[in-house]
């Protein structure tokens, strides 16, 4: 866990099967949704080989609101679909 960043992660060894899961939270307040996802990446590139990577939590990212958005691209870059198709809100 970081105090700036509320992310913390951990492997899963279900049968044969390697998950690392990240829960996080980004408060929607946050200043600077790229430094949280500058240090969630950081987190992924820490992690030994799984099979699969589950990411939980709040980010409190609208990625439907615009063309340039920092959750779709840390998604895009790190090989990660993101399975919300609309708003929670």
């Amino acid at each position: 866990i970081n105090s700036n960043n509320e992310i913390i992660s951990t492997t899963l060894n279900i049968n044969k099967l390697k998950i690392a899961l990240i829960a996080c939270y980004r408060p929607p307040n946050h200043q600077n949704e790229n430094t949280f996802f500058e240090y969630l990446t950081n987190i992924l590139q820490k992690q030994d080989q799984h099979d699969e990577t589950l990411i939980v939590g709040d980010i409190n990212c609208n990625m439907f609101e615009r063309e340039s958005n920092p959750l779709r691209e840390f998604c895009y870059s790190n090989g990660l679909n993101n399975t919300i198709k609309k708003g929670t809100r």
